[in-house]
Parts: C-alpha cells; structure tokens; sequence
C-alpha cells in the first residue's frame, strides 16, 4: 500500500469553519491519500496543517474514503483595504479550498503577488525535506521558526548548505 501526498504553500494562515472561523497559524497544508490496490484510495485521506516544518504541526482532519477532490478558488475579504501605490486593494487575499465532503479551508497568501504553490510526492520523506524549503520561499518575517528562533538568513543558509 502507498500513499500520495499534495504540499500546499505560499501561506500565511489558515480559517476553518463558517460562518465562525478559527484561525489557525499554517505555513504549509499536506493532503494525504493511502493508496490500495488498484491505485484507489483505501482508507480516508487527511488534510494536516504545519507551522515552518513537519515537526511543527498545528492539526488534523479526516475526510471521507475516495478521492481527494477539491476546489481552489482564489478569494479576497474586502472588509479589511490597504493602500499601495494610491491604489486600494483587500490585505487579505488566498484561496478557498472546499473538499467533496463540504469541508472548506480559507488558505490566506503569504505573498499575495504569486499563486498557491502546489507540489506532489509519492515519499512523505520528500515531503518532510522539502516543506521548510517550500515555506522559506514566502517567508517574509526576519524570523524563522524552527525548535527555536534563529535569523531567518541563517535557516536559509542552513538548508542550502546541508539540503540532501
């Protein structure tokens, strides 16, 4: 039996539930699916959120058994503008993720200047490499997060120099 996993980046912050949000502080949503035989799914895949890195992780959801199937629309709350260059523009922008099982994510951009970032495994180990790389991408605090605070141009060195 395998698995298949979908990393989801470039974000800031994550709101489950409607019309009451909770909001949860995820840089990076995994989609897991165990994989039978055949290539179909087994058992129900899980959606799991993550700070800066895979021993960071902030929650767990179960959706039903079957495929993976979702909708990414990009979104914007309008409710909260900025100013940039004279122009107004909504400071929260990202994406709504709704699952076939009515289960509706508002991913909220770290970089509002580029898209969702969208990478597949088929190794959880590739997924738990990559994850602090795919973060650190978007990453725009001075900051990073790991089992403690260090620069965030140290983190970035670190990785480039012992990345595998």
């Amino acid at each position: 039996m395998a698995e298949k996993y979908r990393l989801l980046t470039n974000i800031s912050q994550i709101q489950m539930g409607s019309p009451v949000a909770i909001t949860l502080h995820c840089h990076a949503l995994v989609l897991e699916v165990p994989m039978g035989f055949g290539d179909k799914p087994s058992a129900p895949g899980r959606v799991r959120g993550f700070m800066t890195d895979g021993a960071l992780p902030v929650f767990t959801h179960w959706l039903k058994c079957g495929p993976l199937e979702y909708e990414a629309v990009a979104a914007s709350n309008p409710n909260i503008l900025m100013s940039t260059d004279g122009a107004l523009k909504p400071m929260f922008t990202g994406h709504n993720l709704v699952f076939k099982d009515g289960t509706g994510l508002w991913l909220v951009a770290d970089d509002q200047d580029v898209d969702l970032q969208v990478t597949d495994y088929g190794d959880v180990r590739q997924v738990w490499d990559e994850l602090p790389h795919k973060v650190l991408q978007h990453w725009k605090a001075p900051n990073f997060p790991v089992r403690c605070y260090l620069p965030r141009t140290q983190v970035a060195d670190y990785l480039r120099r012992y990345a595998a």
